[in-house]
């Protein structure tokens, strides 16, 4: 998510909510964020995971932001070694099973979509790019991208629209983008995933 100040000013220019992960020193930082339209999720509770026997040099996690608009949205970003993917997935949908069924997450999950990392989190989760995205959804490298190891996922009450992918200079990877109809009032009625 890169340095705080500047999710502060991107947050402030959009007049959007800015969800990253707390200061935790001497850990290094996950780096994960999460921004909310404030017209869309009304108060908004946030909390970072960090993902139990990883990297200290590159920490992962989960930052989940629950909203009071009865919906999560969650960014994640796995490491490299598909080991350590496996478990930090299963910590991961642990987390989603005790959230609203009514989530949108955001993943760099370092992985292709044939591997078993993306294929586990589609058994509990609906990968927007294969549900409705045109063309291979290549997100890496971002000048050349020649791999798709970026997603968004939508839980069993929430419908993808479409999905495409956004050129940008902010990173390495193209950013993945989508439109989702939530069913947040079966989300506020407890339904759990």
């Amino acid at each position: 998510s890169g340095p705080r100040g500047r999710l502060r000013e991107l947050g402030k220019e959009l007049d959007w909510i800015v969800c990253a992960d707390p200061r935790a020193f001497p850990q290094r930082r996950v780096q994960n964020a999460v921004l909310c339209k404030r017209s869309q999720a009304g108060r908004v509770r946030s909390r970072l995971v960090r993902f139990e026997a990883g990297s200290l040099l590159h920490p992962r996690g989960a930052l989940l932001a629950e909203t009071d608009a009865g919906w999560t949205a969650v960014s994640v970003h796995l490491g490299l070694r598909g080991p350590e993917r496996g478990r930090h997935l299963e910590q991961l949908a642990e987390l989603i099973e005790g959230s609203s069924s009514t989530f949108v997450m955001g993943a760099d999950l370092n992985a292709l979509p044939e591997d078993p990392g993306p294929a586990a989190a589609s058994r509990w989760a609906t990968d927007c790019w294969a549900a409705v995205g045109d063309g291979t959804g290549a997100t890496f490298p971002s000048l050349e991208p020649t791999a798709r190891i970026d997603y968004v996922f939508v839980g069993p009450t929430s419908q993808p629209l479409r999905a495409w992918t956004v050129t940008s200079t902010a990173s390495d990877h193209l950013m993945v983008v989508a439109d989702v109809e939530m069913d947040v009032a079966h989300a506020q009625a407890g339904t759990g995933v």
